[in-house]
């Protein structure tokens, strides 16, 4: 370390290197400008939850004897959130993906969307104790997920976003901020309504409610609609992630703003509305341009597009009274 140092300093300086060490300081400083890649290790427990199935881990949070027939949820969470947590790594890392599994009485396994996987494991994880390594490597940069390979146990809450980033993004300079913006169906009885493929059936409807990040909201006190705070003047590239359990996709429009869908290195192309397909992930940039005075809330309508049916849903993004130089609060 203390001769790379020296190297670049040397360099800085416009001096030459020690005497014999030209050589081995090019491919120190041709080695330093490269971004190494790491290992991103997280570990996983899966339980059994009571929860309301239209904002599962939303606070307040209330407790399973507080639940109504009508909003309890048997589900199945990843260390007790919904979505699962995220999966953030830049290409060429090494993911590492330990699982607990301390369901009573399910097995488990998974699938990881948008990597290379290594290892998997070679049959479900036992129940009450059971663990596996999942080991992976993230190949190309893109907004991904990973899930329960049972789609009944990726709809009661085995679902969350895998994000891997470029080392050199060719977006990076068109915003300030990140978020991941998951949208999902909301079923009470997944394991009642889907079949084992994942279909809807048995007279369920094929769609009841939806989240955005976990959370449903009809605009009252008890369910309010989820709310995306932003700043006026900053930009925001937001990885919205579609996790709905049958093919269908979410149309999105945003009063009043338009944004850009990025396109790997495509030039990114301004629309005013965008659509996000199950399994599938959309990167766009929103800036926060418009000038609220009195009403700093605008509609964002998200509009569920199945193979049987049409349903409209909302939340609402709004600008905060911060500084353009606070950090964001993402509400859901």
């Amino acid at each position: 370390q203390a001769f790379l140092d020296q190297a670049l300093l040397s360099c800085l300086r416009g001096q030459s290197p020690a005497p014999g060490g030209m050589r081995s300081s090019i491919l120190l400083l041709a080695f330093a400008g490269a971004v190494q890649a790491a290992t991103v290790s997280e570990t996983f427990e899966i339980r059994n939850w009571v929860v309301d199935y239209q904002r599962p881990t939303n606070v307040p949070r209330k407790q399973p004897f507080d639940l109504g027939d009508d909003a309890k949820m048997g589900a199945t969470l990843a260390n007790n959130a919904y979505p699962a947590p995220s999966i953030e790594a830049f290409v060429g890392d090494d993911i590492e993906i330990t699982i607990v599994n301390q369901m009573l009485a399910q097995e488990v396994d998974f699938v990881f969307e948008g990597v290379d996987e290594k290892q998997s494991a070679p049959h479900p994880i036992s129940q009450q104790g059971g663990t596996f390594k999942y080991t992976m490597t993230a190949s190309k940069p893109g907004t991904f997920w990973w899930h329960a390979r049972l789609p009944t146990e990726a709809a009661t809450g085995l679902k969350g976003a895998l994000v891997v980033r470029a080392q050199d993004d060719p977006a990076a300079s068109l915003y300030q901020e990140e978020r991941i913006l998951a949208l999902s169906d909301a079923m009470q009885v997944p394991e009642v309504c889907l079949s084992p493929s994942g279909v809807s059936d048995l007279g369920c409807p094929e769609i009841d409610k939806a989240t955005l990040n976990g959370q449903w909201g009809d605009d009252t006190n008890a369910y309010p609609l989820p709310v995306v705070e932003v700043q006026q003047g900053r930009c925001y590239r937001l990885r919205w992630l579609g996790m709905m359990s049958q093919p269908s996709h979410f149309q999105i429009d945003i009063q009043d703003h338009t944004v850009k869908v990025l396109d790997g290195g495509a030039p990114a192309s301004f629309v005013s509305d965008f659509g996000v397909a199950s399994g599938a992930g959309v990167d766009t940039v929103l800036c926060a341009d418009q000038n609220p005075i009195i009403i700093k809330d605008y509609s964002i309508k998200m509009m569920y597009v199945g193979k049987s049916m049409t349903k409209s849903f909302s939340a609402k993004l709004r600008y905060s009274s911060g500084s353009a130089s606070e950090k964001p609060n993402f509400h859901v």
